[in-house]
């Protein structure tokens, strides 16, 4: 995100480069990623305020920083677990959930600063890095140039995979972070669009891996369509012929659209594009962006050879890494032999089992084999059949089910055989406690192509799975047993927290003009409220406290809590003093009723942004320092991050609060949003919540405070 510009000047960041310090909360946050301990945002900042000696409202540090300590912790744990990791998994696949569930342990990245933004500085997450890592089949004997290297989460893997390194980054900042975090490596900061121009001559990489800016270009305002071909370009011109060059691009940068096909017509006049594959936007929401990305991979040709595409591009988009990792492994072709790089007798190897075994298989050839035909149109018959399986007896489950005194127990099959079933290539375990109990016996035979059992296409325990998945799905669906004679159960009376009883309270309301909650909301400097229906006022609105044993009719703010269609579902209640300045003195101020969850308090109608936040008096002073922001209120943080969102809205702000709660509650919102591709910033007050920076800063510095948070595509909106 944008991060604000405070009213106050801000303390200025020290004249010395971050790095140092961003490395300090990395080292100290380390700990708790090993022992798998979740990283919040709260717990971030709070390194952070450490390090820097001071908060990011006070200048002293801003997100975009915080961020890239959360991804050089990523890059400290790699270098300590890494290379055993990668043995231990013995493929990308199966080294991919656990890469996904480590980086899960870290914030999403929700804020983003101007740089980020001019620049794209969206860094590789680690699952995107892995299928880079799989499509280069990496050597002990490659050089790896990363043009645009990051904060080194695409280094690090390719240095386990047992690569050298030669690293490259523009961002002053970033670039000082790879020179700690890989000393005795070549850092340069030189324009990676122009890479060629600038790196020693001595530089000769036989692997490039990268993630170029998909339209920025260094030095330029606005967008530049052609920033990923030059920097495509530059960077195949210095690879050596017979190297692999891997990049991750924008997902509409394909041969098969007619706006690229002369620039992929001249990069594959000297290589060969052997895959390309688009993925989802969800492969970069930790990094808080959904643009859809796509993986392509290039081999330079050797002397004499002629460049083109093999690559199929019919292939429909990957849902998921996972996916496009299962692409990688079957279309991937073995590298070609390097031209004067690797002598005589030193065989290629990798240390990515799997690829190995399939470049083992395949005679490295002097030249690239013809695309095949096109399949024909139509549909094309696949033959299955009913995949086999015998049922084990009692006694045999009983046989397996002896238990060790160990927490986890090696897994097997203890209800059926699958003749011919290919093993699990690595070693699995279950709990104890869920080996000493039989699984049932499965009555579903699911079809599959007779591949899939005679080539090892998937394990017995894979195979295992399908079946009793396909037996659970059998069961969805049949109606339930009725029991006969069975009493019906009397209607109960409707309680008071329903819907239709928070209808009953919101009808016998009145307009809030002229009241106690008009005089409550002037109090907390709100006047915004002109066509505000979703509030009113009830004069004798009951009220008990814990303990109290009668309700007392006070004065209350009401708030009509209302679903997607505008259905009311819901009521909040803010009962007030007898003179309405300020609530009620009273245990309980405030209290919901009716259904709540994904439901909100919608005060402005939405278009095709909306700002959501908890309370009704925060939502409404976003209001007074700007009408023309549409805005909900979630009531509390947990009903926050529980938002439903409407379909036709591209960006969401997110306003917290500043506490632990609102930071949670931010996180879970943003995940979801990016999820379904719509764009998030976070909003941060200078105080405690948007209230407090009204009443004591005034409407004027509010209203400078958002500009700098809200993106430029909505600054229009601004009265300022």
């Amino acid at each position: 995100m944008t991060y604000l510009a405070p009213v106050a000047p801000p303390v200025p960041v020290p004249s010395r480069t971050p790095a140092p310090a961003i490395l300090a909360v990395a080292e100290s946050l380390q700990p708790d990623l090993t022992q798998g301990f979740q990283i919040d945002a709260l717990r971030l900042r709070l390194e952070m305020e450490r390090a820097f000696g001071g908060s990011d409202a006070d200048g002293a540090w801003d997100w975009k920083l915080a961020y890239e300590a959360g991804e050089v912790v990523l890059v400290l744990f790699l270098r300590k677990f890494g290379r055993a990791l990668l043995a231990r998994a013995g493929s990308p696949s199966a080294l991919l959930p656990i890469l996904a569930k480590v980086a899960g342990l870290l914030p999403t990245h929700t804020r983003r600063s101007e740089e980020m933004e001019r620049f794209q500085q969206f860094s590789t997450p680690l699952p995107m890095g892995l299928a880079a890592l799989a499509a280069a089949q990496i050597s002990p004997h490659d050089l790896v140039l990363d043009p645009s290297a990051g904060t080194g989460l695409v280094a690090i893997l390719a240095e386990i995979a047992g690569g050298s390194l030669a690293l490259n980054e523009l961002a002053e900042t970033r670039a000082d972070l790879l020179r700690h975090l890989f000393p005795g490596r070549p850092v340069t900061t030189f324009d990676a669009a122009q890479i060629d121009d600038h790196l020693d001559a001595g530089i000769r990489p036989s692997v490039v891996l990268m993630n170029p800016p998909f339209s920025a270009v260094a030095n330029v305002d606005g967008r530049a369509t052609e920033a990923t071909a030059r920097h495509l370009r530059s960077a195949l011109v210095r690879l050596v012929p017979g190297g692999r060059l891997v990049a991750i691009t924008g997902a509409g940068f394909t041969p098969d659209a007619p706006a690229w096909a002369e620039t992929f017509g001249r990069l594959t006049e000297t290589a060969h594009l052997v895959l390309t594959g688009a993925v989802s936007g969800a492969a970069f929401a930790k990094h808080g962006t959904s643009f859809e990305t796509r993986i392509l991979i290039f081999d330079k040709c050797r002397g004499g050879e002629r460049g083109g595409i093999t690559a199929d591009l019919s292939q429909p988009m990957s849902s998921d890494v996972a996916q496009l990792l299962a692409r990688i492994a079957v279309d991937v072709p073995p590298r070609l032999e390097l031209e004067q790089i690797i002598g005589a007798g030193q065989a290629r190897s990798s240390l990515l089992t799997g690829i190995s075994s399939l470049a083992a298989r395949k005679a490295i050839s002097t030249s690239r084999p013809a695309p095949s035909a096109p399949p024909a149109h139509g549909r094309v018959r696949i033959e299955a059949e009913d995949l086999a399986y015998a049922l084990r007896s009692t006694g045999e489950g009983e046989a397996t089910a002896r238990l060790s005194d160990a927490i986890y127990e090696t897994f097997r099959m203890q209800a059926i055989d699958i003749t011919g079933a290919a093993p699990h290539p690595t070693k699995l375990v279950q709990s104890a406690a869920m080996a000493s109990v039989a699984p049932p016996k499965p009555t579903f035979s699911p079809k599959l192509h007779d591949a899939v059992l005679r080539d090892g296409l998937l394990s017995d325990t894979q195979l295992e799975t399908v079946i009793y998945a396909g037996e659970a799905r059998a069961h969805l669906g049949r109606p339930q047993p009725v029991l006969p004679n069975a009493p019906r159960p009397r209607k109960a009376k409707a309680p008071g927290g329903t819907p239709a009883a928070a209808a009953r309270l919101f009808a016998a309301s009145v307009p809030v003009a002229g009241t106690l909650a008009d005089t409550y909301l002037r109090s907390r400097g709100l006047t915004q409220r002109d066509h505000m229906s979703a509030l009113r006022f009830h004069p004798k609105c009951l009220h008990r406290d814990e303990g109290q044993t009668r309700n007392i009719p006070r004065p209350a703010l009401i708030a009509a809590v209302t679903d997607g269609a505008g259905a009311l579902q819901g009521a909040h209640r803010t009962w007030l003093a007898p003179d309405g300045q300020g609530k009620a003195q009273v245990e309980t101020q405030r209290r919901a009723m009716g259904h709540l969850l994904g439901n909100a308090v919608r005060l402005t109608p939405h278009d095709d942004i909306l700002v959501v936040g908890e309370g009704i008096e925060t939502m409404l002073s976003l209001v007074e320092a700007e009408p023309g922001l549409p805005v909900w209120a979630a009531l509390s943080s947990g009903h926050l991050g529980a938002v439903l969102l409407p379909e036709r809205v591209q960006r969401l702000y997110i306003a917290i609060d500043r506490d632990p709660a609102g930071q949670r509650a931010a996180e879970l919102l943003s995940a979801r949003a990016l999820d379904a591709g719509i764009a998030v910033r976070v909003l941060e007050p200078r105080l405690g919540d948007f209230n407090d920076d009204l009443r004591v800063n005034g409407k004027a510095a509010l209203r400078q405070h958002l500009a700098g948070q809200i993106g430029p595509e909505d600054r229009h909106r601004l009265s300022g």
